[in-house]
């Protein structure tokens, strides 16, 4: 499954019980993954930018986000 895609799907709350499953072990999977998630949905929440976080290509940005983190 392509995380991007899933991290986007869980902040529309629009999930099916698989991929919520599978959402839930890669956030448990590192405190990386949670803190990613944590900052993507308070970016959500604030209403910036979000829309264009749907058009990015999800490859590129895995590897955009895991070079931030370092």
């Amino acid at each position: 499954m392509d995380i991007v895609k899933l991290i986007i799907r869980k902040l529309e709350y629009n999930l099916t019980q698989e991929e919520e499953a599978y959402f839930k072990s890669w956030v448990d999977e590192s405190q990386i993954n949670e803190s990613m998630f944590c900052r993507l949905k308070a970016i959500k929440n604030r209403g910036k930018y979000f829309s264009e976080v749907k058009g990015l290509d999800s490859q590129l940005a895995w590897k955009q986000v895991k070079q931030k983190l370092k």
